[in-house]
């Protein structure tokens, strides 16, 4: 799998092997006024990362944002705010694509191949540039019906 994680000032993309350990990676400062701009410097990263042993692979993404019906419903990163980033990517970079908040992304690598390996339950906080909560139940994240069901790191 190839991951990208954005946390508001830095963009990091890293090729995972199946373990979870990362394999590649390479990190940049985000363009923050543009987002054409953003999407040009995450599909130059992902084409970093890339191997042709990993062409085929999904990429996850985790943002600091709520996402609901694959649009970015809100974010501190207005530049974020109402794209689809899920669509727009997966048409550059002609590879399936997710996109999910930190926090579900924390909770559902937990599951399948971290702390919580096999459980069926996992709550996560992630706490950097930004502050975030994931909940995922048999390694699916939870979203709900707003896009926030684990985002409690913000009451």
């Amino acid at each position: 799998m190839i991951g990208l994680t954005f946390d508001g000032i830095i963009l990091t993309a890293a090729t995972l092997l199946d373990g979870g350990e990362i394999f590649a990676s390479t990190e940049q400062i985000a363009p923050d006024t543009d987002y054409r701009a953003w999407l040009l410097a995450v599909c130059a990263m992902i084409e970093q990362v890339r191997t042709p042993q990993n062409a085929g692979d999904a990429l996850g993404v985790a943002l600091p944002a709520i996402i609901q019906d694959d649009v970015v419903a809100y974010s501190a990163f207005s530049l974020l705010a109402n794209t689809s980033i899920r669509r727009d990517l997966q048409s550059a970079l002609g590879m399936p694509v997710s996109v999910h908040n930190i926090g579900e992304a924390l909770a559902t690598q937990a599951c399948r191949t971290g702390a919580a390996t096999d459980a069926q339950l996992a709550v996560a906080m992630w706490i950097g540039n930004s502050c975030h909560g994931g909940l995922a139940f048999a390694g699916q994240p939870v979203t709900g019906a707003h896009g926030a069901t684990a985002n409690w790191p913000h009451l």
